[in-house]
């Protein structure tokens, strides 16, 4: 994601903040859930984590759509990137913990995930077929 900027701004900066002291509350709930070993303790981590991947969206939506700090892509492109950094983080935790819980909960999250995984591949392989276009 960082790769594709080329420039950052205050808000940001901001944001990068407010992402990475999320991140630094992960051992402490890594270490709530091993000292509780039931599931009160889940919901806290799963949450941890949706967060995580909230406020990664929304660094994204600044730089790519509000900044305009990200090299030159496509809406669609932008707007993938905002789903799968929003969603997939949080999804696939989710879908790790109610799997435990409830193996049926694998069966409603595993399409989802698999979608955006296939548009992304397709959207890499446009991208390369496009780059030899554009090179010549």
């Amino acid at each position: 994601v960082y790769a594709r900027l080329v420039r950052a701004d205050l808000a940001l900066d901001l944001l990068n903040f407010l992402f990475l002291g999320l991140i630094a509350l992960l051992p402490l709930a890594t270490e709530l859930l091993w000292e509780q070993r039931g599931r009160q303790a889940v919901p806290v981590y799963v949450s941890l984590v949706a967060a995580i991947g909230v406020a990664m969206g929304v660094a994204w939506t600044h730089a790519a759509f509000v900044g305009r700090l990200t090299e030159p892509m496509s809406v669609a492109e932008r707007a993938f990137v905002l789903v799968g950094l929003g969603l997939l983080p949080g999804l696939v935790c989710g879908l790790a913990f109610a799997s435990l819980v409830q193996p049926a909960f694998a069966i409603l999250f595993s399409p989802l995930v698999g979608g955006l995984s296939l548009q992304g591949r397709r959207m890499r392989a446009s991208a390369v077929q496009a780059a030899p276009a554009e090179a010549a």
